[in-house]
């Protein structure tokens, strides 16, 4: 087996008085090769997002998000060592979020999001995937959606030198299918 892989992640936060911005980058991707198998990804991510609140009460901050999220590379399937279909490359999938709602953050390493103004938008920006495998019809790039948004951010220091983070993310359409989160 040989693997590679390589990540960067930057963040910029700030606070003042009633304010929080806080910010990041999460750039990652990683390739494998294990027996006889071609060289495939095994990990690919983009992901900026930034965060605004303005202090409503104690823990509680009226916040406004904004997080894009893609890939590097083209991710395909394989047929043995063949190359079938095209899955996915960059932009095709994106996700594009803006939010606003209301966050509680009880420290500097948790909080949750609750965003009743939500707009959800999904991209396929390439003719050679299939829109409709991300709910985008073929004869469009672009798939909105305006719901609820709900993120949970956890963060524990376990050992000295490990950490603990978890990341939940659930959005559900008020207008198609709501109860498909």
């Amino acid at each position: 087996t040989i693997a590679l892989q390589t990540s960067l992640e930057l963040y910029a936060n700030y606070k003042n008085g009633y304010h929080i911005w806080e910010s990041k980058g999460l750039f990652k991707y990683g390739a494998i090769r294990q027996g006889g198998k071609s060289m495939r990804t095994n990990e690919d991510k983009i992901i900026v997002a930034s965060n605004y609140g303005y202090k409503a009460f104690k823990r509680f901050y009226y916040s406004a998000q904004v997080e894009f999220k893609s890939q590097f590379a083209p991710i395909y399937e394989y047929n043995g060592n063949t190359k079938t279909v095209l899955l996915s490359k960059f932009l095709a999938p994106a996700t594009l979020t803006l939010g606003a709602g209301l966050e509680y953050k009880p420290n500097a390493n948790n909080s949750l999001i609750v965003s009743p103004l939500t707009s959800k938008n999904t991209f396929v920006l390439s003719d050679t995937v299939n829109h409709m495998k991300y709910s985008v019809k073929e004869d469009r790039d672009v798939r909105s959606e305006t719901g609820l948004y709900v993120k949970s951010m956890y963060k524990n220091k376990i050992w000295k030198n490990i950490e603990l983070s978890s990341v939940a993310e659930l959005f559900s359409n008020y207008f198609n299918n709501p109860q498909n989160v």
